[in-house]
């Protein structure tokens, strides 16, 4: 995955041949992938998914077969030099995104990524209101919903919980941190509050996820 991350990105990668020196090169080039399931990446950082556009085919070919196109059209050199001018003439400086595209995005990250899945739940419980919650109780509360929802697990989730976060709120008037807290009665309350299953935190320091206002 390194690899392609560098290739998409132009910057310079090491490669041989068979029972050869290795050597350094650029290449900055489109990478097409054809597949009727995208495979789980194991790299979950938005390095992968700033590279990556999904799009969907959902078109139905169904019907009468044009033979034309594979038997007389891809062979006539005629079409073939003006689909390459056009393609090397199109005013272009990146892929765009449509809805359809962001939707596929949104969904293949929630199917590879635990943890982005995960806050949803987080949010639709509406835990991300709470001014500081232990991260004690956000693992054993995600790793709950792995195992509900058939996701493997995985470990120290907070500081990858409040990037998403941070992502998904990044307009709002404030972010989510992970720091050490003592808990007050007005905390607990305030869990309590939200339905949180969880015993009496006060004058206890633990690690929490907080959120914090902008100043």
């Amino acid at each position: 995955m390194d690899k392609l991350k560098s290739i998409s990105s132009g910057e310079s990668i090491n490669y041989e041949c068979k029972n050869k020196d290795v050597r350094s090169g650029n290449f900055k080039t489109l990478l097409i992938f054809n597949s009727n399931e995208i495979p789980p990446i194991k790299d979950k950082s938005e390095a992968v998914l700033n590279r990556l556009l999904i799009i969907p085919f959902k078109a139905n070919f169904e019907g009468i077969k044009d033979e034309s196109i594979k038997d007389e059209k891809l062979k006539d050199k005629r079409i073939l030099e003006y689909i390459l001018y056009k393609a090397l003439h199109l005013d272009f400086d990146k892929f765009i995104a449509p809805k359809a595209v962001q939707q596929q995005l949104e969904s293949y990250q929630k199917e590879n990524d635990s943890i982005y899945s995960y806050m949803f739940s987080y949010i639709e419980k509406e835990y991300h209101l709470a001014s500081c919650v232990p991260i004690s109780f956000i693992t054993d509360d995600y790793e709950n919903y792995c195992y509900e929802n058939g996701y493997n697990s995985r470990k120290r989730i907070g500081k990858q919980l409040v990037t998403h976060l941070n992502n998904r709120f990044k307009e709002d008037n404030y972010r989510y941190e992970v720091k050490n807290h003592r808990f007050t009665k007005e905390n607990t309350a305030e869990l309590k509050q939200l339905k949180l299953n969880i015993k009496t935190q006060e004058n206890n320091v633990k690690s929490a996820l907080k959120r914090v206002i902008n100043s």
